[in-house]
């Protein structure tokens, strides 16, 4: 198959899943649209170009955090007030505790220079936030 025949199959396949997922909503209704739905829909056509097939189709990385998202919001204390923000800082927690106090400091001052270059940024409505201290380096 040449290079022009797979673009316009992927093509034709990213038309088909979209047309597909705009036909599934009326039908079963928004609220029924899964994470599997919804990747299926819009991303089945890049597993396609990339793999040259749809066997390697997975959507195991959507699932797992599925699970992750729904644990935490079912174990946190706080399920009727901010707890997508609850659920965000966590995840961020995991990520960053790992972090040596050495790269911490200097994601922050690349941060700190990209909002230099653009300016007009909105700063944190939480200024007794965990995430803004300056103390925590």
């Amino acid at each position: 198959m040449s290079g022009q025949e797979k673009r316009q199959l992927v093509t034709n396949l990213k038309e088909k899943c979209k047309q597909w997922g705009l036909e599934y909503a009326p039908l079963f209704g928004v609220g029924q649209i899964t994470p599997y739905l919804y990747v299926f829909t819009s991303h089945l056509h890049e597993f396609y170009d990339q793999f040259n097939n749809s066997k390697a189709f997975s959507i195991q990385g959507v699932e797992r955090l599925n699970e992750l998202l729904t644990r935490d919001y079912f174990d946190g204390k706080n399920r009727e007030g901010e707890y997508f923000q609850q659920m965000i800082k966590k995840r961020l927690y995991q990520i960053v505790l790992p972090l040596t106090k050495t790269q911490l400091i200097h994601i922050r001052q690349r941060l700190e220079s990209c909002a230099k270059l653009f300016g007009n940024y909105e700063p944190s409505d939480d200024e007794n936030s965990d995430l803004c201290d300056d103390d925590y380096y």
